[in-house]
């Protein structure tokens, strides 16, 4: 099994996604916005998985306020009681013992979408020095925006607006 409690266990104060945070090791940022990060990191022993798991870390800047705080605080809740879905990033754990909140979600190799997308327009212009482009096809586009709209399906399913 992915883990040794179930979700219905209640043990007074413990929490099953509750993460040690010396278990983290932070590499680089993969993105940030006006109030918060995310980094790259590799985790020891999460979600089942025994020794380095690379995963992303979510987390806030010291500038946020706490309406950011609240958000993230009840983004992280909304996504512990979301079962696993192939078109939406997973949990995997978090540190909410102390500040910074951390929140560790499955790392996407690819990157947002969004940028990938914008690097694959510039390339399309640009054509790789390989001599290979990586030109995607309608067939690509088609399956992306199938793959989104799956997910905001199982979301919007689900009371996530």
């Amino acid at each position: 099994s992915n883990s040794s409690f179930s979700n219905d266990i209640k043990v007074p104060g413990y929490d099953r996604w509750e993460f040690p945070r010396h278990r983290l090791k932070v590499f680089n940022i993969l993105g940030e916005g006006a109030f918060g990060q995310v980094w790259r990191c590799e985790a020891n022993d999460i979600d089942g998985v025994e020794g380095i798991s690379t995963v992303a870390v979510k987390t806030l800047k010291e500038n946020a306020t706490e309406v950011e705080k609240k958000d993230l605080m009840s983004e992280l809740q909304v996504m512990k009681t979301l079962e696993p879905h192939v078109n939406v990033v997973r949990l995997l754990g978090c540190c909410t013992e102390k500040d910074p909140v951390f929140v560790i979600i499955e790392y996407v190799a690819l990157g947002k979408l969004q940028s990938f997308l914008r690097n694959s327009r510039i390339e399309k212009n640009y054509h790789s020095s390989s001599g290979k482009s990586k030109t995607l096809t309608s067939r690509d586009l088609v399956s992306f925006m199938y793959q989104v709209a799956r997910g905001m399906e199982f979301l919007s399913t689900r009371g996530v607006s």
